[in-house]
């Protein structure tokens, strides 16, 4: 059963993302501005990671050892590798409070984590004393490292405390720094293979030293086994090894950056040699499965070598100048939406008949900085050519606005939808799935992360077809973004921990949607504690429903795109969407991709319309638009990007 109750909850938090470009918020299940990856570049680079001096950052071995420990049994940082929790511990600076002290306050805006080293504090929400009190290995401000929002309790110290302290930006600029430095190394490691030189620079090397897992031996273990079968090769990080033939020990010894096995990926032969570790060794290896799932096989890994980087692809991309409407030859027949920029109406005119026109107050979005923004949305709406991605047909302009003009949507979003039918019937959930998935296929071929994947973003047009709308947070990214937002229950886990992520982020939030039309209720319910969501989240821990009842075929494509690690998610590497087309879920049961692509399927359910196409659902009321009149004047004087405009 459809929770419409807490449905109902969550959309009011999120009605405005429907018809415009985000402005700040503070509830975190909508939380949609991030902190800029150059932001994390800039800190790094000028020593800024942490605002304490040398003095307040220096730790004695014992304090260290705390801070680790404390860590490693902490929900956000329990897979955190040592190398990385040495960094983190490393701009982690110590702060003092008197008893009494209010360390932190309910409602102001924070962006820092504390960790108790001595001392007591008491937490209060609204006034009230709530709660156990926190204790040495206590922390709180969890939130603080995940966006930037107001304080959601008040913690007082109790007695006498310290405390040290990790800042959201030297967290993010640490692990930035760490994540990056370790798929460098794997980089320079492959580039010295022979197999691989052909492949410097390109796309695929790189998510090759992406995936690369480090494996540690002792002195005198096995590393491979001359006679057992083998499926890994290993690439020599640390130390040396020995090899051992027929038990005949060879004179030379394995280097850093030697490597060995490489053989397993292409053949089945058993081992032709023994690799024996000589002293503590560490390798980085990659097994068979996950080398193909990823790249694919060997031969035609090789066979793929990219003639031209995705960069000079991106560079050389033309840039589409919008047709340029007259607004003056279309009439207006109502409101049907209102922003955080400004209204949408839906206006009919000769040339492309019933379009939805999205005003947006150029005073609004250069208050909020957003022109770069609002500029990118319009952009990759222009570049993305798809029958699944609402269709712009230009823009317009005047003193105060800017317009966009699109095609009207009449059918309402897949809220309504899972909201007017209930819980989806499988047959109904491949056909949306599939136009979300046929939406998707054409924005990441254009290199774009659409980054805010969710029922309100999925609008049914006038034949019941899925489309994706509102690209306010895509981005086109070439290989990893660490941009902090979108929506907490349909983020996927790499987006909150800052380690960076790609285009697979999106097909998690594509299972999280298909979680919810088949069941009405999110695989990580909100009705908790903010910090419970995100732990929920990141853990990835979820269970299916008894009722409905779904296939297992359901269940396992679903799973798929739920995988926590984003190179092993359903939809991504070698054969990408191929593996979603091909899935059994589908495959077993006859889907036509060519009808669905061509549109040629009838869509489950058709909006009910007037006779001229409009949808009947009544239009919004215009004492909503008043707010919006306070900011109708626009003084380029005051615009830092004085011609952004003149792009509509």
């Amino acid at each position: 059963m459809v929770d419409g109750a807490r449905l109902r909850r969550e959309r009011v938090a999120e009605s405005e993302s429907r018809v415009a470009v985000s402005r700040p918020v503070t509830n975190i299940s909508n939380m949609r501005i991030g902190r800029r990856h150059s932001d994390l570049r800039d800190r790094l680079a000028n020593g800024k990671a942490a605002k304490a001096n040398p003095e307040a950052t220096s730790k004695t071995s014992a304090e260290t050892q705390f801070i680790c420990e404390t860590l490693k049994n902490h929900w956000l940082f329990d897979e955190t590798t040592a190398k990385a929790m040495a960094i983190i511990v490393q701009h982690m600076y110590r702060q003092a409070a008197k008893a009494g002290e209010t360390i932190v306050k309910q409602g102001d805006k924070g962006n820092e984590f504390f960790l108790i080293q001595s001392g007591t504090c008491t937490i209060v929400v609204d006034g009230v004393r709530v709660g156990d009190e926190l204790k040495t290995g206590g922390t709180f401000g969890e939130l603080a490292l995940f966006y930037e929002c107001a304080r959601t309790a008040t913690v007082i110290a109790k007695e006498d405390c310290y405390f040290w302290v990790m800042e959201h930006i030297a967290l993010r600029a640490s692990l930035l720094h760490y994540h990056e430095s370790v798929v460098q190394k794997n980089l320079d490691l492959l580039e010295k293979m022979p197999d691989f030189k052909d492949f410097i620079g390109s796309k695929e090397l790189k998510r090759l030293a992406q995936i690369l897992n480090p494996m540690r031996f002792e002195d005198g273990q096995y590393i491979i086994k001359q006679g057992e079968p083998g499926d890994i090769f290993y690439i020599l990080e640390i130390g040396t090894a020995k090899v051992v033939i027929n038990d005949f020990e060879k004179p030379k010894r394995l280097q850093v950056g030697d490597f060995f096995g490489e053989a397993a990926l292409v053949t089945d032969q058993p081992r032709s040699a023994s690799i024996v570790a000589e002293g503590p060794c560490v390798c980085v290896g990659l097994d068979r499965a996950s080398f193909e799932e990823v790249l694919g096989p060997f031969d035609l890994f090789r066979g793929h070598v990219v003639n031209s980087p995705v960069v000079k692809k991106v560079r050389s991309m033309a840039v589409v100048v919008p047709s340029r409407i007259d607004l003056s030859a279309y009439s207006t027949r109502g409101v049907i939406g209102v922003g955080g920029f400004g209204i949408v109406t839906l206006r009919d005119g000769e040339e492309f008949g019933m379009v939805a026109v999205k005003e947006m107050k150029k005073a609004l979005i250069v208050m909020n900085e957003m022109q770069d923004v609002i500029i990118r949305e319009k952009e990759y709406m222009q570049q993305v050519h798809s029958r699944f991605v609402c269709n712009l047909y230009g823009t317009s302009a005047d003193i105060n606005s800017i317009y966009l003009i699109t095609e009207y949507l009449p059918g309402g979003d897949m809220f309504d939808i899972l909201m007017n039918y209930g819980a989806l019937p499988e047959s109904h959930l491949q056909f949306y799935i599939g136009c979300i998935v046929m939406a998707l296929e054409a924005i990441h071929g254009e290199h774009i992360i659409y980054r805010d994947l969710k029922l309100e973003n999925i609008v049914l047009d006038k034949n019941g077809y899925g489309k994706i709308v509102d690209f306010g947070l895509a981005k086109r990214v070439l290989d990893r973004t660490y941009t902090t937002c979108g929506s907490a229950r349909y983020s996927a886990p790499e987006v909150l921990t800052g380690k960076g992520y790609g285009q697979s982020a999106d097909l998690w939030s594509l299972g999280v949607v298909l979680f919810e039309l088949a069941f009405g209720v999110s695989p990580f319910p909100d009705n908790c504690s903010e910090v419970e969501l995100l732990r929920k989240v990141m853990a990835g821990a979820y269970t299916f429903p008894a009722s409905p009842p779904v296939s297992p075929a359901f269940q396992q494509f679903t799973s798929g795109l739920l995988t926590k690690k984003p190179d092993y998610r359903l939809g991504v590497g070698y054969h990408a969407f191929e593996n979603i087309f091909k899935h059994p879920w589908y495959f077993d049961s006859g889907f036509e991709w060519p009808l669905l692509r061509t549109m040629a399927l009838k869509g489950p359910i058709i909006p009910d319309l007037d006779l001229d196409g409009s949808s009947q659902i009544d239009s919004m009321q215009y004492d909503q638009l008043s707010h919006h009149e306070f900011f109708s004047d626009y003084d380029r004087s005051k615009d830092p990007k004085v011609g952004w405009d003149e792009m509509f």
